[in-house]
């Protein structure tokens, strides 16, 4: 009994100490990898080029315009060239090859189009936030470490939560009671979605990222890529050879319709051309197979290979004869980023991503009660600072879409004043916090300002793009309909939580007291 109270004790103390080390850097891994599960929306939202209404099958009059965009733009020769077909998460059609700039074609119009100034600046950053980029050299081994830390939590969290409930009674209601009741719901609530998460994270951000030792011993001193090693073999791409003469290809819809048919269960979603317009040309169409999504992700695409004059199948690549690490590692990426998933999917997760936040957050709310409730200057302080960091973090990100819509393309340098009023303003945040005398006060107009800012995205984005909201769905323009409503209702959540918490006297127990000019 001793030994089980001595386990149950030094768990719970190594369960909070560990929080607390992993739970802020974590909150914005989590914070902004919610946020990314709608990247590719973003994308489109964000980007004025795909402000169009596709076909609802991405379809695309190339047939006519391949050639000479292959002869114009310099594509023909012995490089490969990489066909990307419109899809939920570009709507363009990209063109590109090593070393040259990829090409942008509107499928409706077959524009080529200009997409020099768009660099999908909010997703990207967003993106980067997630992954810890942001942090020079360390920042994604160190996203990863964290992702360890929170498979500790969940795994510790439940025996602690089992334990308590077996052998230990119920305390008794109050402001600490309220806080421990949030953060074991919501952990409980997400702990499949975090061990998936934090475990897919930790391999995708301390494994991947801290290899370049092991191949710089393995190559003796030659190599420090872990990627140089391993692509060779993992994604060996195929040699095919020609000749000089020209010959007559066939229509490229007909290499795809070709392709399908022999392919059925293939989704395709690019497509390889080898020494097209010469005898011996090839093209390769690659994809995910419809009925093993998750082995068949972007890391790991069955194919099937066609002589592009005749329309014979030369190699038929099915998700069978993929290695099997690919096939492992195709589904590490499909459970991280669930690329191939449209929206319904990425939006339980987000739901998950933003009970998980929660959890987080009471998790420190239930510590700092605890621990820094009228310990002084230096407790009420950490509460202020975490407080920033945790809320001031919102309006900080909501500032993006609503900088990106008001601030001018043509403006040199965009994204690095863009980025630079995000660190900013987070430090506002900071700064006011320690300045103003109510957290009430502090949490109110942090939530109502991200409310302000999303709503003003909204409708300068309309402004902008031409495309407001009634016209979008008019027009059925779905993806930037879906992107509009979406931020009008975080808004309205924004102004019904700062009221809600004027009214909670629970907010009120953090509030400075004693601490400055003897209030």
């Amino acid at each position: 009994m001793l030994e089980r109270s001595l386990i149950y004790k030094y768990l719970y103390r190594s369960h909070t100490i560990i929080g607390l080390l992993v739970l802020f850097l974590f909150y914005m891994s989590t914070y902004f990898g919610t946020l990314t599960f709608f990247m590719p929306y973003l994308k489109v939202w964000e980007s004025p080029s795909r402000h169009f209404v596709p076909h609802e099958n991405h379809a695309f009059n190339i047939d006519s315009l391949l050639d000479e965009v292959l002869e114009k733009y310099h594509f023909i020769g012995d490089k490969p060239v990489e066909m990307m077909f419109p899809s939920f998460r570009d709507p363009l059609l990209k063109i590109s090859s090593e070393a040259q700039n990829s090409l942008y074609i509107n499928p409706l119009s077959n524009e080529v189009l200009k997409v020099a100034k768009e660099e999908n600046l909010i997703s990207t950053f967003f993106n980067e936030l997630h992954t810890g980029i942001v942090i020079p050299l360390i920042g994604m081994p160190l996203m990863g470490a964290m992702s360890i830390g929170i498979l500790f939590l969940t795994f510790g969290g439940f025996w602690l939560y089992c334990q308590k409930r077996k052998h230990m009674a119920l305390p008794k209601a109050g402001w600490r009671q309220t806080w421990l009741s949030w953060h074991k719901i919501t952990g409980l609530g997400v702990i499949p979605y975090a061990l998936v998460f934090a475990l897919t994270g930790s391999f995708l951000g301390l494994m991947l990222s801290s290899s370049q030792p092991f191949a710089w011993s393995m190559t003796h001193g030659n190599i420090s890529n872990m990627r140089q090693l391993v692509a060779p073999i993992l994604f060996a791409q195929p040699k095919y050879q020609s000749v000089q003469t020209k010959k007559q290809m066939l229509p490229f819809s007909t290499l795809q319709t070709l392709a399908q048919e022999h392919y059925p269960q293939l989704s395709i979603t690019n497509a390889t051309l080898y020494h097209y317009g010469k005898e011996g040309a090839k093209v390769r169409f690659r994809g995910f197979d419809k009925e093993n999504v998750a082995q068949s992700g972007r890391t790991n695409r069955p194919s099937i290979t066609l002589d592009a004059s005749s329309g014979a199948v030369v190699e038929h690549k099915t998700l069978e004869q993929t290695h099997g690490i690919s096939r492992t590692l195709s589904v590490f990426y499909f459970l991280h980023f669930v690329p191939d998933e449209t929206l319904g999917l990425r939006v339980v997760l987000a739901l998950f991503g933003a009970v998980l936040a929660i959890s987080l957050a009471s998790g420190y709310l239930l510590w700092a009660e605890k621990k820094l409730h009228q310990q002084g200057f230096l407790g009420d302080l950490t509460n202020r600072v975490s407080i920033a960091i945790l809320i001031g973090i919102i309006p900080s990100s909501a500032l993006v879409p609503f900088l990106h819509w008001v601030v001018a393309y043509e403006l040199f340098d965009k994204e690095i004043w863009i980025r630079g009023a995000f660190y900013a303003f987070w430090s506002f945040w900071l700064f006011y916090t320690v300045y103003e005398r109510s957290i009430v006060k502090i949490i109110r107009l942090m939530l109502g300002s991200a409310a302000w800012f999303l709503l003003l995205s909204v409708l300068f984005h309309g402004l902008k793009s031409g495309f407001f909201i009634w016209q979008s769905f008019h027009q059925k323009a779905w993806t930037l309909f879906y992107m509009d409503i979406a931020f009008i209702l975080s808004s309205i959540v924004l102004f019904y939580m700062a009221k809600w918490v004027e009214k909670k006297e629970l907010f009120y127990r953090y509030e400075r007291k004693g601490v400055f000019n003897g209030y």
